[in-house]
């Protein structure tokens, strides 16, 4: 038996469960709740994180947590084919006093911590035949 899971009394269940009925307002609550608990809570924690390292003089951390603040952040804001279309700017509008610090934020994402360059280069297999080994073949 769980601890916690039931009461004194083993006949009676301490806790119920069921599922929240399917409505558009269920729909909204899940998908929001998804921007908060995976996207914005771990890029608020990462920069807490960072705080205490910068405090430290551990900025080699410090940076590497505020990279992943900054791509879980931007999850929520760039749309995304495995995610789905929508972003929380189609639930709510970013406060004009906030909006350059989010540009800013995405920019950063954009060039420095998840850029692509896929349209800059194209990356190509190399294989490398070693004659020495009798034509084994390393990729």
């Amino acid at each position: 038996m769980l601890s916690g899971v039931t009461d004194d009394r083993e006949d009676e269940q301490r806790f119920e469960f069921g599922l929240v009925p399917d409505s558009p307002e269920t729909r909204l609550f899940v998908e929001l709740s998804h921007f908060a608990g995976g996207d914005l809570s771990p890029a608020a924690t990462a920069l807490e994180l960072a705080t205490e390292f910068y405090e430290r003089d551990e900025a080699d951390n410090a940076g590497f947590l505020v990279d992943s603040a900054v791509v879980a952040y931007c999850r929520a804001f760039v749309a995304s084919s495995v995610r789905g279309v929508r972003t929380l700017e189609s639930h709510l509008a970013i406060p004009a006093e906030f909006a350059a610090l989010h540009q800013t934020i995405r920019t950063y994402r954009n060039t420095t911590v998840a850029h692509s360059q896929s349209e800059l280069s194209t990356t190509w297999p190399l294989v490398v035949i070693d004659r020495n080994q009798g034509g084994k073949r390393t990729v």
